[in-house]
C-alpha cells in the first residue's frame, strides 16, 4: 500500500468514526425528545429502516466518435446525450422523488469491471451495446 493510499485509508477511518459519533448523538437527542414526550422515536435512525423501498435511478451519458472516413453509422439522433436504460431522453433535473422520499447519495459514476477508470464503456456500435451485453457507451 502506497503512502497516499495509507493516508486516504486513515482519513476514511477518521470520517467513519466521526459519522458514527454523529449518529450516536442524533440517536441520544431523539431518545431524550421521545422520553420528554413519553413516546418512542425511530425517526432518522438508519439502523431502524430496512432498505425495502430503496430505488436506484440510472442515467447514461452517451458520446460517439466517428473517425474521418469511418463506415460506422452512428448519429447523435440515435441516443440522446443523457438517457435512461431504455434510450428515453432524460435530464438530472427531471428525476423527481415520490412524496416523502429522500436521496441517500448524490449522483455518481458507476465504475465496475466493464468500464474504464472514468466509468466509460466502449463499443463499435450502439447495437453492440444494447444487445445482450447490458453495456452502454456511457458514463453513469
Amino acid at each position: 500500500m502506497s503512502k497516499k493510499e495509507r493516508q486516504l485509508e486513515e482519513e476514511c477511518e477518521q470520517l467513519r468514526s466521526e459519522l458514527h459519533a454523529m449518529e450516536e448523538l442524533v440517536q441520544r437527542y431523539q431518545d431524550e425528545l421521545a422520553a420528554a414526550k413519553g413516546t418512542t422515536c425511530f425517526c432518522h435512525n438508519r439502523r431502524n429502516v430496512p432498505d425495502l423501498h430503496r430505488v436506484e435511478e440510472e442515467l447514461f451519458e452517451n458520446q460517439n466518435l466517428a473517425p474521418r472516413g469511418s463506415s460506422m453509422r452512428l448519429s447523435r439522433a440515435e441516443l440522446p446525450v443523457l438517457c435512461r436504460a431504455n434510450g428515453e431522453e432524460a435530464r438530472f433535473s427531471e428525476v423527481q422523488l415520490p412524496l416523502n422520499w429522500e436521496w441517500v447519495s448524490d449522483w455518481h459514476r458507476d465504475i465496475h469491471a466493464h468500464t474504464d477508470e472514468s466509468g466509460w464503456v466502449y463499443a463499435e456500435s450502439w447495437e453492440q451495446l444494447r444487445d445482450g451485453y447490458q453495456l452502454h457507451l456511457s458514463r453513469r
